[in-house]
């Protein structure tokens, strides 16, 4: 009598048995190394839920880092050291009315309302409709906008969320504060294209700065200069970029040259310096510049003491910046800087060039 047959009788001949003696041990047959992985798991786990998987969010790592700790309430506020050492519980740094926990601070402080209802206003996103999301349960409102937009939404949430933090540490530490425009315009700046809750709006303070969406209420036709280097330590040559865009997004300027420089700093900067010359030319006046090199933009900024032998370019350029009223200067992740990242390497091939599109300009 035959116990086993077809295909059980073929998968029990297929098992392979070794030649000489060894222990079993199980296998994880989900990943090319057979060990179990996080990885491993949360891809299988993810593909076996398909479109019934949780959103997730749009957004670094360290931001998805700090909503994991923010809804398992390990944000370290006083009131959360408190509960271990016994400590005395501190004032809110940025209200100085309510107590430092994380609720307060997120939720229930006066810059954090004025902030929330900063975004209604822009979106039209009421968050207090949603009754738990104050309880670490607000990506669920993404849903309603399909996945990909649902996971842009939680990505700004979570953005919107880090930067309120951060603004509770400059205040604690520098004594300084971030306004609610410009944390809602560094929260919105990560979304990488404009998502359905964003385009059914019909707000010109919502505007596309190339592949870059932002929002900038604070003035509806400031001009956007973007600057860029490559430099490498083999090669003589840096490439400088510069690409100047109206509040539209379009091209106002695009410029692309090269020169002898001795660091990518010095390269970063000459970029800058190039565009506010450019920018000089063409009477624009009140222009926020943006570069990827975040110690260029603080340098500009004061926040960081200069090297001295770019003592004299860092002069010129605020010389130049008061000059054409320009105060704001931000920091740009590469990625966001791609146009002007590619003048600059044409530079750094020896292609120069200066287009002007007059026609914008009139």
């Amino acid at each position: 009598m035959n116990l086993f047959g077809g295909i059980q009788l073929s998968n029990i001949c297929g098992i392979y048995i070794p030649k000489h003696e060894a222990m079993d041990r199980w296998i994880w047959n989900k990943n090319d190394t057979g060990t179990l992985s996080c990885k491993s798991a949360y891809n299988f786990i993810k593909e076996k839920q398909g479109n019934s998987a949780p959103l997730g969010m749009n957004c670094i790592p360290k931001i998805k880092t700090f909503a994991w700790k923010l809804i398992w309430k390990r944000i370290p506020t006083s009131s959360y050291f408190a509960k271990f050492n016994g400590g005395d519980i501190n004032k809110c740094p940025v209200c100085m009315n309510g107590e430092d926990s994380q609720n307060h601070l997120f939720f229930y402080c006066s810059f954090a309302i004025s902030y929330w209802n900063t975004v209604e206003n822009v979106f039209g996103i009421n968050f207090e409709q949603f009754s738990e999301w104050k309880e670490g349960n607000w990506m669920l409102e993404g849903k309603k906008y399909g996945k990909e937009d649902g996971n842009k939404l939680n990505g700004f949430i979570g953005d919107s969320l880090w930067h309120l933090w951060k603004n509770r540490n400059r205040v604690f530490f520098d004594k300084k504060r971030f306004g609610v425009n410009t944390i809602l315009s560094k929260a919105f700046a990560d979304v990488s294209s404009p998502p359905k809750w964003v385009s059914d709006k019909e707000d010109k303070t919502v505007r596309m700065h190339g592949d870059l969406v932002s929002v900038f209420p604070i003035d509806k036709e400031q001009v956007g200069i973007y600057c860029d280097a490559a430099w490498f330590n083999n090669l003589e040559n840096a490439g400088l970029g510069v690409l100047i865009k109206n509040h539209e997004g379009k091209s106002i300027a695009e410029f692309s040259s090269s020169k002898i420089l001795s660091s990518a700093l010095n390269a970063e900067l000459w970029a800058i310096w190039k565009g506010l010359l450019l920018a000089k030319d063409l009477n624009i006046e009140g222009a926020a510049v943006y570069s990827d090199c975040q110690t260029a933009i603080k340098i500009l900024k004061r926040l960081l003491n200069d090297p001295w032998f770019l003592n004299e370019l860092v002069n010129g350029i605020w010389r130049i910046a008061e000059l054409m009223g320009i105060k704001d200067w931000y920091h740009l992740r590469r990625e966001k800087n791609k146009p002007a990242d590619s003048l600059a390497k044409l530079g750094m091939q020896g292609v120069e060039f200066l287009n002007v599109f007059l026609q914008i300009i009139v």
